[in-house]
């Protein structure tokens, strides 16, 4: 049975409420980073190798929800976040790759029609042309794109008009992932699920309804839903909060149509998820198991994951780690997760109240 443990990161600054987290694995060891931003308007960086104390770096000053990943071909990092102090431009910080940090505005001429909203962007790495791409919701509900290679100024696109129509308005920030040749980006629209997709690193986007065009009946979604995509069976996955408090999964293979799974009832009836309440999944490798990850009502910390063709199986995370329970003024706030391959262990981040102050708290497993 895998086990399950907790420690708090340090802090030199009380977090406020926003965190992002990968692995770089190009490091011989592999390291760990988590990162947040500060109620000194501050974006920090936690990171660590295998079980040493975790180092604390102040990257730039700022404030606002993050994303972030590893681009592993150039050996590089790359942090972006949405300065809520700077007319809510999206803003990254880069290092690796022999050369020095930058940090830089993505939006300096941005058309006003697409600045920022209050919501957390998503970002990823397209390898077949070492593209990158970070994608936010506009403050018009609209969903945008900026998208470059190496030092290019990055080119900034409107999704929401897409090759088969407008698509239905956002109501919160998207996720996305690349599957193969193609990008996908995903939000809520109204309790919908929309799905953007288009093929290489500018094609033309088409939208679909995924709840609607789904096999069966599904609930409307709650929130921001959370995705990721199952290279072994050649699946995509979307997990969403669905308004009756289920953990809703709609997955399927190229050319198909979602088919909807109710996670919460599958698994013998798993606490209902927090209203509003932000999930976060992963696929585990190392055993070819799934996994989802949300916030309960008594602030605990739950998973649902199963196997190829295996039963879903319901997990207390904070119970099984010794954690305390997430302090009822922040279970909405959101939580990060990722797998550590070098060490086949498994990792959630989330802010948690600790000694009257906000801090970063992490989970991990070992099998």
């Amino acid at each position: 049975m895998t086990t399950w443990h907790h420690g708090e990161l340090p802090t030199p600054e009380e977090a406020r409420f926003n965190l992002s987290s990968h692995v770089f694995e190009s490091e011989d060891t592999g390291t760990q980073h988590v990162f947040y931003d500060s109620l000194g308007d501050n974006i920090y960086e936690l990171w660590w190798r295998g079980s040493e104390a975790a180092h604390p770096n102040k990257l730039a000053p700022g404030r606002g929800p993050l994303t972030s990943y590893v681009n592993e071909d150039t050996r590089t990092q790359h942090v972006f976040y949405l300065d809520l102090l700077k007319g809510n431009h999206i803003w990254e910080i880069s290092w690796g790759g022999g050369g020095p940090m930058s940090h830089g505005d993505l939006m300096p001429a941005s058309d006003p029609r697409l600045i920022a909203a209050e919501d957390i962007p998503t970002s990823h790495l397209f390898r077949a042309d070492g593209t990158n791409h970070v994608f936010y919701r506009t403050l018009n509900n609209h969903v945008a794109e900026l998208a470059w290679r190496g030092d290019e100024v990055p080119r900034q696109r409107d999704l929401t008009v897409a090759r088969n129509g407008v698509a239905p308005l956002a109501d919160d920030g998207p996720s996305s992932y690349v599957f193969g040749d193609t990008q996908h980006v995903f939000y809520n629209s109204g309790g919908r699920i929309i799905e953007l997709s288009w093929l290489g690193s500018s094609g033309d986007p088409i939208w679909r309804d995924l709840i609607a065009t789904a096999t069966g009946k599904a609930p409307q979604a709650v929130g921001r839903p959370t995705t990721h995509v199952f290279d072994f069976e050649n699946t995509q996955h979307v997990f969403y909060v669905g308004d009756n408090g289920h953990i809703i999964e709609l997955w399927w293979r190229p050319g198909e149509a979602p088919h909807p799974e109710d996670l919460t009832d599958q698994s013998g009836g798993a606490p209902l998820a927090v209203f509003g309440s932000l999930p976060v999944s992963h696929v585990f490798d190392f055993e070819n198991t799934q996994h989802v990850f949300y916030v309960a009502d008594n602030g605990h910390i739950r998973e649902i994951w199963w196997e190829i063709g295996g039963a879903k199986r319901p997990e207390d995370l904070t119970k099984r780690s010794g954690a305390a329970p997430i302090h009822s003024d922040v279970l909405r706030l959101p939580i990060s997760s990722h797998v550590f391959k070098k060490e086949r262990t498994q990792h959630l981040f989330y802010v948690a109240a600790a000694d009257n102050r906000l801090t970063v708290m992490e989970l991990w497993s070992q099998p």
